[in-house]
C-alpha cells in the first residue's frame, strides 16, 4: 500500500479585531457621505440662488460680464446687458484687447463655478495673464469685491464637507463662501466633476473702483 499522505485543508483567512474596526469605519464612512450628499438636494442650486439675488439686488440696465464655456447669470437676463469674456482663448494680444474693453464697462462679474480659474490659474505657463487676472479679481487688486457666494455643501447635521478649488493658487475663495457651521472638514480640491454641476460656488463681484 501506497504510504498515506496528508492533505492539506485551506486555512482561512484570519479575521482580525483591526479589519473588522476598518471595515466598520469604511461603511460609516460611506454611509455618512451618502447621507451628506443626498441632504444636500434640500437646498436651491447656487446658480437658482444666485438669479433670485440678482432680482432683488442688480438694477435694470447693469452689464454684467460672465465667463465663456460656463453657465451665464443670471438665468433670466432680461434688463441686462451680457458680456462674454472668452477666458479660454489662447494668451494673446487680441483676446486680451477684448477683456480689457469688457472689464472696462462690467458692473458686475459672475463666476458661476470653478470651471474658469480651477484650471486656468493652476496652468501659468500657457495662460501667464488669466492667472493674474484671477489672482487680481480674488484679492480685490482688480477693482471688484465679492458681494455674495452662493453654494450647497454635503451635510448632515452640524457637519460640512467643504471642497476648496483655489487650494494651492496663491488666493482664496471670499468668505462669504464658507459655511458658518459648528463643524466644518475641509476636503480640499475636488476634479470639478464632483463640484461643478450640482453644488458649484457661484460668486458675485461688484465694481467699486478701477482697478489694476
Amino acid at each position: 500500500l501506497p504510504p498515506l499522505r496528508l492533505i492539506p485543508q485551506p486555512q482561512m483567512p484570519k479575521v482580525t479585531v483591526t479589519s473588522e474596526v476598518y471595515s466598520l469605519l469604511l461603511s460609516f464612512f460611506c454611509l455618512f457621505y451618502c447621507l451628506a450628499f443626498v441632504n444636500m438636494y434640500r437646498f436651491p442650486h447656487p446658480w437658482i440662488a444666485a438669479s433670485e439675488w440678482f432680482y432683488k439686488h442688480v438694477p435694470a440696465g447693469a452689464t454684467i460680464a460672465v465667463e465663456e464655456w460656463d453657465h451665464p447669470l443670471p438665468l433670466r437676463t432680461e434688463g441686462y446687458q451680457v458680456l462674454k469674456m472668452p477666458i479660454f482663448d489662447e494668451e494673446g494680444a487680441e483676446k486680451w484687447e477684448v477683456m480689457e474693453q469688457i472689464l472696462a464697462q462690467t458692473d458686475y462679474i459672475v463666476i458661476a463655478s470653478q470651471r474658469g480659474y480651477g484650471s486656468l490659474a493652476r496652468w501659468p505657463a500657457r495662460y501667464p495673464m488669466m492667472a493674474r487676472y484671477y489672482r487680481l479679481l480674488f484679492t480685490g487688486a482688480l477693482g471688484f469685491e465679492p458681494v455674495a457666494c452662493f453654494w450647497r455643501y454635503p451635510r448632515l447635521g452640524l457637519l460640512v464637507l467643504v471642497d476648496d478649488p483655489t487650494a494651492g493658487l496663491g488666493f482664496s475663495l471670499p468668505e462669504q463662501c464658507w459655511p458658518d457651521a459648528s463643524f466644518v472638514v475641509r476636503t480640499g480640491r475636488l476634479d470639478e466633476s464632483f463640484s461643478v454641476y450640482d453644488h458649484p460656488q457661484t460668486i458675485i463681484f461688484r465694481r467699486i473702483h478701477e482697478g489694476a
